[in-house]
C-alpha cells in the first residue's frame, strides 16, 4: 500500500493517517500560472506592454476578493474563509441565506466534509463583523481576511435584501448613447 503513495504523502505508523508534507507556498507555486478558476483578461490591443496587462481574476471556492493571489487563494492556504449565498425557499417566499465556511484541519483528506459552517443571519454590519471576527481572530485563524470578508458579507448581504424585496436594485446609469 506505501509504495502506491504519491512521494508528497507520508504513512505514520502509529495512526495510519496520511499527512501531506506539501506546505501552502508550494502548493500555491504548483498552481498559480495553471488552474482551472482563473479567469485572464483579454489582450492589451494597441499598447506595446505585455500581452495580458489586466489583473487576473479567480473564481474559486475560499477566495474573497477574486483576485489570483496568495493571499486570497483558497486552494493553496490551509486556513481559508468562504462566503456564499445559499437560495432556499421559506413558507412560499424566496430567502437567501449567507453561509461562512472555514477550512477545518480534521477533514483535511474530505473535501465535503472539511468545512465548519456557520450562518450569518444578521440585519447590520456591526453583528456580522463580530460573528466573523470571533469565528476567525478568537479561534487564531488568519485576521488578514477580516476585512475582505466583511466586505464580501455587506455586497451578499444587500444582493439578499433585493432578491427577498426588501431593497430596491441600484439604478443603472445610461451610457452617453441613450440620453
Amino acid at each position: 500500500v506505501r509504495s502506491a503513495l504519491p512521494i508528497f504523502f507520508i504513512v505514520t505508523a502509529q495512526l495510519d493517517v496520511y499527512s501531506p508534507t506539501m506546505s501552502d507556498p508550494l502548493i500555491w507555486e504548483c498552481i498559480k500560472n495553471h488552474n482551472s478558476f482563473m479567469k485572464k483578461g483579454g489582450p492589451n490591443k494597441g499598447s506595446k506592454g505585455p500581452k495580458f496587462s489586466q489583473p487576473i481574476f479567480s473564481a474559486e471556492p475560499g477566495n474573497l476578493a477574486n483576485v489570483h493571489s496568495y493571499k486570497y487563494s483558497g486552494l493553496a492556504n490551509s486556513k481559508a474563509i468562504n462566503l456564499e449565498a445559499v437560495n432556499q425557499t421559506v413558507k412560499d417566499k424566496p430567502d437567501v441565506a449567507i453561509v461562512m465556511s472555514l477550512k477545518t484541519a480534521k477533514n483535511k483528506f474530505k473535501p465535503a466534509k472539511g468545512l465548519a459552517k456557520t450562518p450569518l443571519r444578521f440585519k447590520y454590519y456591526s453583528g456580522a463583523e463580530k460573528c466573523i471576527a470571533s469565528q476567525t481572530v478568537d479561534n487564531h485563524y488568519r485576521s488578514d481576511l477580516i476585512k475582505a470578508a466583511t466586505k464580501k458579507w455587506a455586497a451578499l448581504h444587500n444582493a439578499r435584501r433585493v432578491k427577498e424585496g426588501i431593497q430596491k436594485p441600484m439604478a443603472q446609469k445610461k451610457g452617453r448613447s441613450h440620453q
